[in-house]
């Protein structure tokens, strides 16, 4: 039963999206025009570090770089932002040398402080029964939200020999992602990119897995970001789970049909926070799914959300370009959607079991499962392809990742550093390892 606030958060959020939904014209933008945004959270790190200490250090560093830097929900998490830059014709330079420059200057700070920045998906340094958030209203509120309201009975235990307990909705603050903001040409191009992105994006974070260890455990989950969040936000009721309804996290129920089909989705879960006049901003910001749309100012942006943060900028600007290419070719070939719940079985298989599990393809003649490599290097041509044909490929970076299909993703480079699969490491030794895998930047 919604109390009268979340029925007015509701009524704000109708108003504004009815109001762009009548004015889709404001949201045409010219053809061909590739504009990106970049968003990265990394995590910075001292042993024996508080988690006051944490906050203070990362509060300086945002500080004194406002424009471009925030907060997020965990106090030695940092976020780094581009500006929307058009990368064909030879932007994609302009866009890596600002992020470059962004990442070296928060990086100077942190050796400055003692500290080490983290490129990893996961933290698996800072105790899961120690984790202090960021003191900001929401960060208070939408994790106390999901811990109030968990599903109960739910198993909130993962990996072996005893297991890590991810029942607290603030496990998230220990997740960092590389997030790619692509601008749509209209509310018609902004669902199918949104669509086949959902489905492609299993093969893309195959390349990337880059988050398996957690309170200095190995997980044996090859990505727990994703597996950590739906379990420590599921609210949903034994009637929701009965009648198909999925999270606000990871995947949605099916494809969206069109913009007010998006809307609707988005302002089916409950707001949390309080403020009716940015009501469809936070409907959006809370709407977890592993692509998104949101509305900023007069442009819809598809939001891609799956890939951790990974060890070096050149592989994470592989892995944008790989992601626009594969969404161009798709496009251009007007491609088959693969049947959702396939979809579903393929990022499951990927988060357990990354470069190493099956997928399925949707080919002339029908259904047909493969293993996830030979999958993931089809995928790579196809993306290259796409990316020809827009004038983006550049082989500096999009090569280094077919590298994967033989080396293995950071994930896997981690394991075979270890040597060994212990339920717990030394701090000490997966520290050293992590640095061996360029994890650590120091």
């Amino acid at each position: 039963m919604k109390n009268d606030r979340e029925k007015e958060m509701e009524r704000a959020f109708w108003h504004k999206a009815n109001s762009l939904l009548l004015d889709s014209e404001q949201f045409v933008k010219p053809g061909k025009i590739v504009r990106v945004g970049l968003e990265e959270e990394i995590a910075i790190y001292k042993k024996g570090l508080s988690p006051n200490d944490y906050e203070q250090i990362r509060d300086e560093i945002v500080a004194q770089n406002q424009e471009w830097t925030d907060v997020e929900l965990g106090t030695s998490q940092i976020e780094i932002r581009t500006l929307p830059t058009i990368i064909t014709n030879g932007g994609l330079c302009s866009l890596v040398d600002a992020y470059n420059e962004r990442l070296a200057i928060v990086t100077r700070f942190c050796r400055e402080k003692g500290c080490v920045v983290l490129r990893t998906g996961a933290n698996p340094f800072l105790p899961i029964d120690k984790i202090q958030r960021t003191n900001r209203e929401k960060y208070q509120l939408v994790p106390s939200h999901h811990d109030a309201n968990r599903r109960a009975g739910i198993n909130t235990i993962v990996g072996s020999n005893g297991g890590i307990d991810i029942g607290q909705a603030a496990i998230v603050s220990l997740f960092q992602s590389f997030q790619i903001n692509l601008e749509a040409e209209s509310f018609e191009d902004a669902i199918e990119k949104l669509n086949y992105s959902l489905m492609i994006g299993p093969q893309i974070l195959a390349l990337a897995t880059n988050s398996r260890f957690l309170n200095l455990q190995d997980t044996g989950i090859s990505d727990i970001r994703m597996p950590a969040w739906e379990i420590s936000h599921d609210v949903r009721t034994l009637e929701e789970i009965n009648s198909g309804q999925e999270l606000r996290v990871g995947l949605p129920e099916r494809y969206f049909i069109d913009m007010k089909d998006y809307f609707n989705r988005t302002a089916r879960f409950p707001f949390i926070l309080y403020d009716p006049e940015h009501a469809l901003e936070i409907g959006i910001g809370l709407h977890w799914t592993d692509t998104r749309i949101k509305v900023i100012g007069n442009s819809l942006v598809v939001e891609f959300r799956l890939i951790p943060t990974q060890p070096h900028l050149s592989e994470e600007i592989g892995l944008m370009l790989l992601w626009i290419g594969r969404i161009v070719y798709a496009q251009k070939a007007k491609e088959a959607l693969l049947p959702f719940n396939y979809v579903r079985e393929n990022r499951t298989s990927v988060i357990n079991h990354g470069l190493s599990g099956k997928a399925w393809r949707l080919t002339s003649q029908g259904l047909r499962q493969y293993s996830t490599k030979v999958m993931v290097a089809d995928e790579l041509e196809l993306a290259i392809a796409g990316l020809k044909e827009i004038g983006l490929y550049h082989a500096e970076f999009v090569e280094s990742l077919m590298e994967r299909l033989h080396k293995g993703t950071p994930s896997d480079l981690v394991c075979q550093g270890l040597g060994r699969s212990d339920s717990k490491f030394s701090e000490e030794s997966l520290f050293n390892t992590f640095c061996r895998c360029g994890m650590i930047v120091e």
